[in-house]
């Protein structure tokens, strides 16, 4: 058995620790999330962020090994505040760890479940011990604590443990709490703002000539990105989230500078998603023989398709200029090549296509479509069960459109083409694995 340990790139702890290999049966595991790694949109909170929950009962054994815990931190001049969203957490996952300590935790799926019970914190450790039944918790507790999280500044903390006639599990989670946080709606109507507020917690005085301020970073779907610098009023703050953000997944980070570099201070997705009045505008829209920009069609699609899956309360994916870039070329070529298929002459099927433009996927999906109007492709997909389940697919984490116009004297086609994956983890992994899978491709 032995001891593993898995810390992101975005902070290093010191690296005397990296190569140690530990001789009994304990898995530690510390992770600090930075703008890698946000969460899936299966696990948005229902109801607020940085709201009040009640915490399982603890044991009294999990009550003793708090205890420990936060008489060490007293002990290094420190705290941990008991939290109830990291305990729900831990209980949630102890019982799914394995008895053994062959690989690594789940670190990425920790902060998701984290974030679905409303933690905000950017900052996450974890430790895992693993131990025969009649073996004493607190020495390897201890050491761990000494060697691992004393180097890292986490104020909050929640556990749980489970015990069997073949293992004792303990996950202990911790956080870096910088901000109070007032109530954040998780999901915002396109079109309506939202402030976030709060205070600072423990600004400290510094030397520094900088003066501390916040930015507040949000990712659209379509991965741009806006920024916008906030000033401290004696240690409270308030961001405006713009309502102008597209409809789908959207990442806020909210970065802390205070003359040592920026802390990433806090870390949430948020929905947008469609008002009643919008969808009915948008379906207006698509159905007005007006001449528009491509990109005002590639939009309006785009918001027809994810107002399907909010109507049927699916979660909505993230829009990808990757994918719309792969499915506007495909579009163009059918128009101009005078073609309707899946497979190009030139370019191949969806997998080639991808693969050629370096996009990896685990899965990847397109239907394809003419129509006099886009409603009415989406219409045309809808009826169709194969294409509707390509729309529907709760496994789809990203997606990409277009549009390609034909004149036909005075009546004009629209060549629709919708594609949509589970893109890798790794955005710039680039294997042949991409071009052996074997996507599903549907046609009008």
């Amino acid at each position: 058995m032995h001891l593993k340990y898995a810390l992101s790139n975005r902070q290093a702890l010191d690296e005397q620790f990296s190569d140690r290999v530990w001789t009994f049966a304990t898995l530690l595991a510390i992770v600090l999330f930075g703008s890698s790694a946000w969460a899936s949109p299966h696990n948005l909170p229902q109801l607020s962020y940085e709201r009040t929950i009640e915490s399982p009962a603890l044991t009294t054994l999990e009550k003793n090994i708090l205890r420990s815990i936060q008489k060490w931190a007293r002990s290094h001049k420190d705290g941990f505040s008991f939290d109830a969203r990291l305990t729900r957490t831990a209980y949630s996952h102890v019982g799914n760890l394995p008895l053994s300590v062959e690989g690594e935790l789940d670190l990425a799926k920790l902060q998701e479940k984290a974030q679905a019970w409303g933690l905000t914190d950017a900052q996450l450790g974890a430790i895992y011990l693993s131990l025969p039944p009649d073996e004493k918790i607190q020495p390897h507790l201890q050491q761990q604590l000494e060697e691992r999280v004393r180097h890292v500044h986490f104020n909050r903390i929640g556990l749980a443990l489970k015990k069997d006639t073949y293992q004792t599990r303990l996950l202990i989670l911790f956080s870096r709490n910088v901000l109070a946080l007032d109530a954040i709606a998780p999901r915002m109507l396109v079109g309506r703002s939202q402030k976030i507020q709060g205070r600072v917690r423990n600004l400290p005085k510094t030397r520094s000539q900088v003066e501390p301020y916040l930015t507040l970073v949000v990712q659209n779907p379509d991965g741009t990105i806006r920024r916008t610098p906030a000033i401290l009023n004696k240690n409270r703050f308030s961001l405006d989230l713009p309502g102008s953000l597209q409809p789908g997944k959207s990442i806020v980070e909210i970065m802390l500078e205070r003359g040592k570099g920026p802390e990433i201070a806090a870390l949430f997705p948020i929905h947008m998603v469609l008002s009643p009045k919008h969808l009915q505008k948008q379906k207006k829209l698509s159905a007005k023989p007006l001449e528009r920009t491509p990109r005002d069609l590639e939009n309006t699609l785009r918001n027809l398709i994810l107002a399907e899956r909010q109507n049927l309360g699916l979660d909505l994916p993230s829009s990808s200029h990757a994918l719309s870039a792969a499915a506007r070329s495909h579009a163009k070529e059918m128009v101009h090549e005078g073609f309707f298929a899946h497979r190009s002459p030139k370019r191949g099927d969806l997998g080639k296509r991808l693969y050629k433009r370096g996009i990896p996927y685990k899965r990847a999906l397109e239907n394809i479509a003419i129509s006099g109007n886009l409603e009415d492709a989406l219409k045309q997909w809808l009826k169709s069960p194969a294409h509707r389940a390509n729309i529907l697919d709760p496994q789809i984490s990203t997606f990409g459109v277009a549009v390609a116009k034909q004149k036909n004297g005075s009546s004009t086609q629209y060549f629709s083409v919708l594609i949509l994956a589970d893109l890798e983890d790794d955005p710039d992994l680039q294997t042949s694995s991409a071009a052996a899978s074997n996507p599903e491709q549907h046609g009008g």
